[in-house]
């Protein structure tokens, strides 16, 4: 199987014909254009025609689509790279349309061609970059027992509705989403706490707390115990208010509404029977008036005789009238007068109720006064045991607050306490992280490999997915010992994502026990074929790959590569 690749055309690179053997090297001096056709071969092999990222972002790439014409060499229209496979092309990038093709075959993951760095990636992507290389993503199932093992209440059946609630959701939504939901709902918790607490929230705190006031005694009482003594504690209460003797003022009004109830209720009386007879007259009154009729009659319009309208409508008719104005006139001023006899009865009645509605009120006020006079001078309760009624209540009122503070406060916190293992376990660092961690383990051993076959330290990645080198944190390094952690880890996931091609760049950063390194380590590794990028100050010191049987080189000039 032959593969080559073609370049035109891409920024410092004008032309450029490679055969990818087992190792290929592309050597020139400073600014010939091997980064170029690095760059550019990384485009066709990655289907992705800008080959620049934000450092820290790997799914952002650094240019446009209107940026096309950047990445063309001075004074070319158009420029491309494929990759092609015993003469058939199977990947390709164009410039300045930033298109991109291919079937697939060649296919290479952006951090294997050397387009991105996990190194520098934020915590959070490089966790979910690693989880997804080594399909380390914890399943719903590890979500479900994770659960359960941390919360022993979601094993109940009768809670399997609220953990398969949380499954769906982090299914459904994602863990991201579900953990900031869960999140946010244990704030709100813990805002309700603070509410009956009436303090800050703390998880020591919340674990014994008790509201100000509390008593060991409390200990051993229940709502259901207070309550009922409260029940009985206001009945009690009410009793000694209604025992409370009557002073002498109150006895003696109540005496003289006693003594007064007869005569009251005899003005009752003759107010009612005045009443009725004012409705009587009334009623007569109305009667009369109503009895009174005032003739129709009406002047004709022809002669001016009175006439009686019969029908109604168009189809009424005109008849003498046996009615004379004498007698109409007559009716009018008898219905007048009794209209005002009317009224004046219907004043009298108005005030003949409202002397029945005062005696009546009067009444009422003495109706029961003996009884309640005997009642009275029974009562020989004092205030002072009022007092003692009330203070008592009040007490077991506060210790049944204080105890339903404390029972709402405790089951809040276990909610919280809760909530916060669910949240825990939802977290990038919680069981993502975990499992992470127990195929990191694995790839430790695959890591420490590859650093042996190249000779160099040992690469690792620790549980905080900090990559080390010898135990040393990557940003501590030197910048050739970066580039021997580069190195291994592009390598190890290429051979995770089974990425056919690795690309290297500027391999010239390495001294030559480095570079021997890099050659034994790539010599070491099968299915994968590499592109390395190295200045070299003179065309005669290009090492000759074909003759040692190890691959190809090129020596680049001007933006054109040849065979060495």
């Amino acid at each position: 199987m032959k593969i080559v690749g073609k370049v035109r055309g891409f920024r410092g690179c004008e032309k450029a014909d490679i055969e990818i053997d087992r190792i290929s090297l592309v050597s020139g001096l400073n600014g010939a254009g091997k980064s170029s056709l690095l760059q550019a071969l990384a485009a066709a092999a990655c289907s992705q025609p800008i080959p620049f990222f934000v450092s820290n972002r790997p799914d952002k790439p650094a240019l446009t689509k209107t940026d096309g014409k950047l990445l063309l060499r001075g004074g070319m229209e158009k420029g491309y790279a494929t990759i092609a496979v015993d003469g058939q092309v199977v990947s390709e990038a164009a410039w300045p349309g930033l298109t991109s093709s291919g079937n697939g075959k060649l296919q290479c993951s952006l951090v294997a061609a050397g387009l991105i760095n996990p190194l520098e990636m934020i915590e959070a992507d490089r966790q979910r970059f690693f989880a997804g290389l080594l399909n380390a993503d914890p399943t719903m199932d590890d979500l479900r027992e994770a659960l359960k093992e941390a919360i022993p209440a979601l094993a109940d059946p009768d809670y399997v509705d609220a953990l398969e609630k949380v499954i769906t959701m982090a299914q459904t939504n994602g863990w991201d989403v579900a953990h900031k939901h869960f999140k946010e709902h244990g704030a709100r918790r813990k805002g309700e706490w603070e509410g009956k607490a009436g303090e800050s929230f703390g998880s020591k705190k919340a674990a014994d707390w008790k509201p100000q006031g509390w008593r060991a005694d409390l200990e051993e009482k229940t709502l259901e115990e207070l309550g009922t003594a409260c029940t009985e504690a206001q009945a009690a209460l009410e009793k000694a208010l209604a025992d409370v003797a009557t002073d002498a003022a109150d006895l003696k009004h109540l005496s003289e509404l006693s003594s007064g109830e007869a005569v009251a209720w005899n003005a009752l009386k003759q107010a009612e029977t005045a009443l009725e007879e004012a409705r009587a007259d009334l009623k007569a009154k109305e009667n009369q008036r109503q009895a009174i009729v005032i003739p129709t009659a009406i002047p004709c319009p022809h002669c001016g005789g009175l006439v009686d309208v019969v029908g109604g409508g168009r189809s009424f008719v005109l008849k003498q009238s046996m009615a004379n104005g004498k007698e109409i006139e007559t009716a009018k001023k008898a219905f007048e007068a009794s209209t005002v006899m009317v009224q004046t009865a219907q004043a009298a009645a108005a005030t003949a109720l409202d002397v029945y509605n005062g005696a009546k009120g009067v009444y009422e006020a003495h109706k029961g006064a003996d009884g309640r006079l005997t009642e009275a001078r029974k009562r020989k309760g004092t205030t002072e045991s009022v007092d003692t009624a009330r203070d008592y209540l009040a007490g077991l009122t506060r210790d049944k607050d204080l105890i339903e503070r404390r029972q709402a406060c405790e089951t809040l916190a276990a909610q919280i306490g809760a909530n916060q293992k669910l949240v825990d376990i939802l977290s990038p660092e919680g069981l993502r992280r975990q499992k992470l961690q127990k195929a990191l383990k694995v790839s430790n051993g695959q890591l420490a490999a590859l650093s042996s076959d190249a000779g160099y330290g040992t690469v690792t990645i620790d549980d905080d997915l900090e990559i080390l080198y010898g135990g040393r944190r990557y940003f501590l390094l030197s910048q050739s010992e970066q580039y021997r952690v580069r190195a291994v880890i592009q390598i190890y996931v290429a051979m995770h994502d089974k990425s056919p091609l690795v690309i290297f760049d500027s391999a010239d950063v390495l001294d030559q026990d480095g570079r021997n390194g890099l050659f034994a380590l790539m010599q070491e590794v099968d299915g994968i074929s590499f592109l390395v990028g190295m200045t070299v100050l003179s065309k005669k010191n290009v090492p000759d790959l074909a003759k040692a049987g190890l691959g190809a080189s090129y020596w680049v000039a001007d933006g054109t590569a040849a065979p060495l």
